[in-house]
């Protein structure tokens, strides 16, 4: 399912003329044209201000976020060790689209712009030059494509993230982000909150307290589903790998201002949701970090471009009052372009003109 699989709904007002009036100026009928006008405009644009998607450009967009992650540790060849079969689950919030400093969410008066993700660890190499790291591939997780289904989203298989819009501020990262934060504690596995969390808190599944507070990531309208559309390793571009250290619980003695590997992936659009306004549209144009964009020449490779490509830097928790285990910041590009007005805007359009004319001709009869 795509874009071009979308429904757009435009509602008609209907057009209510006061009985018994019979003055139109030429004045009044520039206004019922200039009403009517905005009005068709109106409703063929994103909902207010607050609407995440009135910040994303024709062109090239630039995304950043704030994540807090932690490792569910299904392979228990040591505590808190990322093994194939391992999966890595977090929650997002993205603070800016387009601009140097935060203009989503907050303070800022803007719909939060949050999600979910969860990846399966598909390879893990000790990095032969620096043996306190792994290089890490991952791939789609039909754990979180279930977890999907049971919230009534259903995507394809190669899911491995969902994007909400909301207008309820509530996101939590950590146990300080609001007192609905804060009752989520404490620690999972501890007989009270630690700061860093401890490796009693590293788990085999999902972890009650985390998911918690990850609750506060989902609970707004779906803007979208991204991931791999088909298996990974045979479409072009898609991919999600990297490096970082052997054990998850290395990140509890780095601050969050401190990197403890990094992870790029390119990824496509799969479904998009009542959140996601329909005039976007999605261009396939962004280098990915996958696959060969300077091919030699005569050796033909295929597209290497994404809907999404994305950089993220891990980092500690040593500072933070949280239960996750690693915080990041991920920088994704993408480009989009916005679509004509449809038929139903153009309608609406015509309707204001004939209007227009009525009004016109009751004012030369002079009705």
């Amino acid at each position: 399912m795509g874009q071009q699989d979308r429904i757009r709904w435009v509602q008609k007002p209907p057009i209510i003329m006061k009985k018994g009036s019979h003055m139109f100026s030429v004045s009044r009928t520039a206004k019922t044209l200039g009403a009517a006008v905005a009005l068709s405009f109106a409703m063929a644009m994103p909902a207010g201000a607050a609407d995440i998607n009135t910040f994303i450009v024709s062109g090239a967009n630039q995304a950043s976020d704030e994540n807090r992650e932690y490792l569910i540790d299904r392979i228990r060849d040591g505590v808190g060790v990322v093994s194939v079969g391992d999966s890595l689950r977090g929650f997002i919030n993205f603070n800016t689209i387009n601009s140097g400093s935060a203009n989503l969410g907050g303070a800022t008066g803007v719909d939060e712009f949050s999600g979910v993700f969860q990846v399966l660890v598909t390879s893990a190499i000790v990095n032969p030059i620096d043996p306190t790291q792994l290089l890490v591939t991952f791939g789609p997780d039909p754990a979180f494509i279930a977890s999907l289904a049971a919230m009534g989203i259903i995507t394809g298989p190669g899911a491995i993230a969902a994007l909400f819009t909301d207008p309820s501020i509530d996101f939590c990262a950590d146990f300080t982000d609001g007192a609905h934060c804060a009752a989520t504690g404490p620690d999972d596995g501890t007989p009270g909150r630690t700061v860093p969390p401890s490796s009693a808190d590293v788990s085999t599944g999902l972890v009650t307290t985390e998911e918690a507070l990850g609750a506060f990531a989902t609970d707004g309208l779906l803007w979208a589903t991204i991931g791999f559309t088909g298996p990974p390793g045979t479409v072009p571009g898609e991919g999600i790998s990297g490096f970082g250290p052997v054990s998850i619980l290395a990140a509890f003695g780095l601050t969050s201002g401190s990197s403890a590997g990094n992870i790029n992936a390119g990824l496509n659009l799969l479904t998009t949701g009542p959140g996601f306004d329909p005039s976007i549209f999605i261009n396939r144009v962004t280098p990915s970090p996958f696959g060969d964009c300077n091919p030699a020449p005569g050796i033909q490779v295929g597209s290497c471009t994404v809907d999404f490509a994305l950089s993220q830097q891990l980092r500690g928790v040593r500072d933070l009052d949280t239960p996750f285990e690693i915080s990041t910041n991920t920088n994704v590009s993408f480009n989009a372009s916005r679509r004509v007005p449809e038929p139903s805007t153009l309608l609406l359009l015509g309707g204001a003109l004939a209007v227009l004319g009525w009004s016109t001709r009751r004012r030369n009869a002079g009705v």
